[in-house]
């Protein structure tokens, strides 16, 4: 063996860089461990802001297909009795709007504000589906009031016709009845003739 291996002094200098640097390497070893864990947060983050920000796009665009749906509704909104349905449709309509803009102005989207945002266009789809099933049966109520009043109309016409057959035959029978009374007042008689001609 060398005569430095020996010597107990270059022995502790060898071990005690050996631990240095086994430290070194355990300390590297850390920070990177650390930094790949902190960059995979971040892309985790950053994943999970991109699939809020992808949840408010569609919800965005499913906002805007029911609107267009309600507009093509709207102009039938006379048809109902009570329109409490168009003021609740237009109060829901009016915290979506807002809590988009919320969404629209927030650096980071919040999965809290995505979910209110979700339940407020529900809400708006069971406004919606009610009030389209509502004109829906004031239509098929129309349609049956129509064919209803259709009918009536015929039966009035047919009414008329025979109040028209029947006056026409009242007449008739008013100037036969005239005519006999005035052939009655003369005192003209009539005798039928035997077939010779004789009376």
């Amino acid at each position: 063996m060398n005569d430095k291996m020996k010597n107990p002094k270059y022995l502790r200098w060898g071990i005690l860089a050996l631990a240095t640097l086994l430290v070194i390497i355990i300390a590297a070893f850390i920070l990177t461990t650390k930094s790949i864990n902190d960059k995979a947060e971040e892309a985790a983050l950053a994943n999970e802001q991109l699939q809020l920000t992808n949840e408010q796009l569609q919800l965005a665009n499913e906002y805007q297909a029911l609107n267009v749906e309600f507009q093509q509704y709207e102009n039938q909104s006379q048809l109902l009795a009570n329109d409490s349905l168009v003021t609740k449709y237009a109060a829901a309509k009016s915290k979506v709007e807002k809590l988009l803009q919320e969404l629209n102005s927030e650096k980071k989207k919040s999965a809290q504000h995505i979910k209110k945002l979700q339940d407020e266009i529900g809400t708006l789809k069971n406004i919606l589906r009610h009030y389209v099933a509502q004109i829906d049966s004031l239509g098929k109520e129309n349609a049956g009031l129509r064919a209803e009043n259709a009918e009536i109309k015929q039966r009035n016409q047919q009414l008329s016709n025979r109040v028209a057959t029947e006056s026409k035959r009242n007449e008739i029978l008013s100037e036969r009845m005239t005519l006999a009374e005035k052939l009655n007042v003369t005192g003209v008689t009539l005798n039928a003739l035997k077939k010779n001609g004789k009376i």
